[in-house]
């Protein structure tokens, strides 16, 4: 073999070399774009492919507290086993609020089922206990800070839990199809303090010494929307450890609270709980009633605020309520910030 016809082998053998390189890295690119685009693809803010009624005005007598509770079911009008979420809501609402995140939820295949609090404005008005919202707002500092009403939270959510049969034997079109395998608990506000109570967040009572712990550890996950930080009363940042369940935290950077409560706080459980699978999301512009779909509806938000708290949670709810690795898949992936248009920061792990 001449020297020239081996220096044309080599030349041959790096060009051929070169190409497979840029090929491999071309296949390799396109693959990430596919990959991404079926990611973005999984989740929008459209409607959900199941029909959905209301059972709205349900009434559940819990013998141990002597107390009569509230309580909405929205589910799909379709048949199988559905999970099933218990959503408690803020300081002064009622089953009736949230529904724009409840149906979304229940559309996209779960059962949802809203108590009525001790606080709610409507419930007291109509017990003649206050005469206004104003009148009822005015307690706000007070319960949301009293373990009395901690309890009573906490205990609404746990005894839906336990009024599974009661509620299938009450709304016969849910028969059989609530899976209690997976629960999922979900809140704003002061509903999203209750959730993290339930999930194992522990507090020490005034003029107490051991902290006390309300967790229902048939909840298999917790959706966390403009909740408590560390230095509530009683709470300190240890008593987060017990929360060990998937958890997502949501807040804005216009979330203001409660006696000067500010959206870093509200995040900090993140870095706290003990849960394996968990995610932190920001909104940039979102305030406290963006979780409502109040200011979305009213025009005086981006629409795009509330869409990604509605995809984020069926996301959320699908990926460790159903098991879906798709889900799962999204929520690691650029995705839900690109459906933002980038209005979301995201942190998980």
């Amino acid at each position: 073999m001449t020297l020239l016809l081996r220096r044309r082998i080599i030349i041959l053998g790096v060009v051929a070399l070169l190409a497979a390189i840029v090929l491999h890295r071309v296949y390799i690119f396109a693959a990430n774009r596919a990959d991404r685009g079926s990611q973005s693809s999984a989740y929008t803010a459209a409607a959900g492919p199941f029909e959905t009624a209301t059972a709205d005005d349900l009434l559940l007598h819990d013998a141990q507290r002597n107390k009569d509770l509230r309580v909405k079911v929205t589910y799909p009008k379709a048949d199988g086993k559905f999970p099933v979420i218990v959503f408690s809501h803020g300081f002064g609402g009622s089953k009736d609020t949230y529904a724009s995140l409840t149906e979304f939820w229940a559309a996209r295949g779960y059962i949802t089922i809203q108590p009525t609090h001790d606080d709610s404005i409507a419930q007291r008005k109509e017990n003649g206990q206050i005469r206004g919202a104003l009148q009822g707002l005015s307690t706000l500092g007070q319960d949301i800070q009293d373990p009395v009403q901690w309890r009573n939270r906490a205990r609404d959510i746990s005894f839906v839990i336990d009024s599974l049969d009661e509620i299938e034997r009450r709304v016969p079109p849910v028969a059989a199809k609530l899976d209690r395998t997976h629960i999922g608990v979900g809140g704003h506000s002061f509903g999203a303090l209750t959730t993290e109570l339930i999930g194992g967040l522990t507090f020490t009572p005034a003029g107490e010494s051991q902290p006390q712990s309300l967790a229902d550890r048939r909840v298999s996950a917790l959706l966390v929307l403009s909740g408590a930080g560390p230095k509530q009363r009683g709470v300190e940042e240890e008593s987060w450890a017990g929360i060990t369940a998937p958890l997502m935290l949501m807040t804005g950077t216009r979330d203001l609270g409660v006696g000067g409560l500010k959206p870093e706080q509200r995040i900090k459980p993140y870095e706290l709980v003990h849960s394996v699978h968990k995610f932190a999301i920001v909104l940039d512009g979102g305030g406290h009633m963006t979780f409502t779909g109040i200011p979305a509806k009213a025009g005086t938000e981006p629409a795009v605020l509330f869409e990604t708290v509605k995809v984020a949670s069926v996301a959320f709810w699908d990926a460790y309520l159903k098991n879906s690795e798709t889900a799962e898949a999204y929520l690691h992936s650029p995705a839900l910030v690109d459906f933002s248009n980038n209005k979301a920061k995201l942190t998980t792990q």
